[in-house]
């Protein structure tokens, strides 16, 4: 007892919510605090749900006994939750004694979530443990055992919107297994109620087989083995899925059954399966898809199509795939109206096709990061028709010039060696990373156009020297990262724009042009210098960073202790030195 109101005495308790983790309880307490709304008893020890400790606990809404050892809950334990709403049960172990725990639930008749992640749970204990609730509109069932998914698992939970199943090893979802939960006994209630769907990290091999018409937003089957969006495999001889799971995959991805209809979907995520080609109109059940999400699978071409299906489409990504060829079968008339986001890091592309850019009328956003493009010259000329012609001629090169709607654009990693003058003209970046293109060199006119849009530019890790490097003066620039070049001084240009974040680690500075420094100042809140030989008979330059009002006294910590100078807070400055010079003294630090 004494142990008891000890434990109640560091009971955090506000607003009706109390909160017991970490107490290494073995038995859910008996709380005597009328009106008790939400309990949280996560990260204890406790193994039984006894109908003696939740006998008080009649007016909780949201209880939490998540990362405990559950494995028993008496009959009737629950029945005095009536008013429960949320019920947490992630990372027990309910699998143990499923039998004497059948239907544990049933009297939860207010519930509306519930999460069983990870209590070792297999298809059997899945249907015994959820047999009615049918006010459920959340179900965890995340990191089980599952294989199999039946109608009998769901249809005891016709309200259900939210079905989490990842990282489990379904293979196998058996013919009408989600039927009841687009369509109830009375269907201006229940009807069409799903609209989350995680299957991500099982074992599918095909797209999952669904009612007509259902009325998902959002279906997340990534992590899994599909080789075809058909809506089912064809009857093959036994063994022959196991030996030729990445064989002849072609001949299985058209979509034979056109009944299926998505016409709700708004994102797709099929990432991380075995997907190597998309034959056309496979898209087409999707009517309103906004992101899809075709990263990590086996592609080497890919083409982008004029369905109408796809005009509410924003966000495609294509990373990591091994893809080396994107195609365009587009009609100009059409487009795809609503693309801002292409992602194709991480791939082998060296060419883009020259209409790309015309039917993305309105692109914001693409990263090229880790290819092979090279860009093209281009002449800086009046009119955006023109340099759209002359970018029509090319064949060995990706043109980024005239490119109107264009604000991000990432070429990390794509051993560019030269970029030439007006190599972006007319294309308003704000955002432009090419670091990881080792001794890139830059002509003066490089960054032509930008002066009056680009605000973060990113040049590190491309052993550039301060002759490689020009910079036109760029009146909106915030973010400049020249980390680990070969740098010695500012480059032009940097004194007139109004940085606040500026990164010259790991290069070769002594100090830095005074007058740069001072136009700097009144903007920079961010300073990156470690890993330089800054020369300290040569500090003009720091002493004019102290003179900003916002700069103090700040500490630096060094491997032999912590001594205190004179530092702007918007200096990073990890010195390589375990000692600093005295007063008059001079040295390299």
């Amino acid at each position: 007892l004494h142990q008891m109101q000890g434990l109640l005495l560091r009971l955090l308790l506000k607003d009706y919510e109390a909160s017991c983790q970490h107490r290494n309880l073995s038995v859910v307490p008996s709380l005597q605090i009328p009106g008790i709304k939400k309990l949280d008893l996560s990260y204890n020890a406790i193994r039984t749900l006894s109908v003696k400790s939740l006998r008080n606990l009649s007016s909780l809404r949201h209880l939490d006994i998540s990362f405990n050892q559950v494995g028993s809950i008496e009959p009737g334990a629950l029945e005095n939750l009536g008013q429960l709403r949320v019920l947490i049960l992630a990372n027990n172990q309910l699998g143990k004694n499923f039998s004497s725990n059948d239907g544990a639930f049933s009297s939860l008749t207010r519930l509306r979530e519930l999460d069983l992640t990870g209590n070792g749970l297999d298809n059997e204990m899945v249907t015994l443990y959820l047999k009615t609730l049918p006010s459920l509109a959340r179900l965890g069932l995340s990191a089980n055992k599952l294989t199999r998914l039946t109608p009998e698992m769901f249809c005891g939970m016709r309200g259900l919107r939210q079905v989490h199943l990842e990282r489990n090893s379904i293979t196998e979802i058996s013919a009408g297994t989600f039927e009841c939960l687009f369509f109830g006994a009375s269907e201006d209630l229940f009807r069409y109620q799903l609209q989350v769907l995680d299957l991500s990290h099982n074992r599918l091999l095909h797209f999952p087989v669904l009612p007509t018409f259902p009325r998902l937003k959002h279906l997340n089957l990534s992590g899994n083995i599909i080789v075809t969006l058909a809506g089912g495999l064809p009857n093959f001889p036994e063994g022959w899925v196991t030996k030729n799971v990445y064989k002849e995959v072609t001949a299985l991805t058209h979509l034979p059954n056109r009944s299926m209809n998505f016409p709700t979907l708004i994102s797709l995520d099929l990432s991380n399966n075995a997907l190597m080609n998309v034959s056309p109109g496979a898209f087409n059940p999707f009517n309103s898809l906004q992101l899809l999400n075709l990263s990590r699978n086996c592609f080497q071409n890919f083409t982008l199509e004029d369905n109408a299906e796809l005009d509410s489409l924003s966000s495609l990504d294509l990373s990591l795939n091994n893809l080396r060829t994107l195609r365009v079968a587009v009609n100009m008339s059409r487009r795809l109206p609503s693309l801002k986001s292409l992602h194709l890091q991480n791939n082998f592309v060296q060419l883009l096709p020259t209409v790309l850019f015309k039917v993305l009328p309105n692109i914001e956003e693409v990263n090229l990061a880790n290819n092979n493009v090279r860009i093209c010259h281009v002449d800086n000329t009046a009119s955006v028709t023109s340099v759209q012609a002359k970018n029509d001629n090319k064949s060995h090169c990706v043109s980024f010039s005239g490119i109107l709607s264009l604000k991000s654009l990432n070429l990390h990693g794509n051993g560019i060696k030269w970029l030439a003058p007006h190599a972006f003209s007319q294309t308003p970046l704000t955002h432009l990373d090419l670091s990881r293109n080792q001794h890139l060199e830059m002509a003066d006119l490089a960054l032509e156009g930008l002066e009056h849009s680009l605000q973060s530019l990113s040049l590190r890790w491309n052993s550039m020297e301060t002759a490689d490097l020009g910079l036109r003066c760029l009146k909106h620039l915030r973010k400049l990262d020249l980390a680990h070049n070969l740098l010695d001084s500012l480059p032009n240009g940097t004194g007139c724009a109004p940085l606040e974040d500026l990164d010259v680690r790991k290069n070769g500075f002594h100090g830095f042009q005074e007058e740069m420094i001072r136009n700097a100042s009144r903007t920079l809140q961010t300073l990156h210098l470690s890993g330089n030989h800054l020369n300290c008979c040569t500090l003009t330059w720091l002493e004019i960073l102290n003179g900003v009002k916002r700069c103090h006294t700040s500490v630096i910590k060094l491997h032999k202790g912590v001594h205190k100078v004179l530092l702007p807070p918007c200096v990073t400055f990890p010195l390589q030195r375990t000692d600093l010079p005295t007063t008059g003294t001079c040295g390299i630090f």
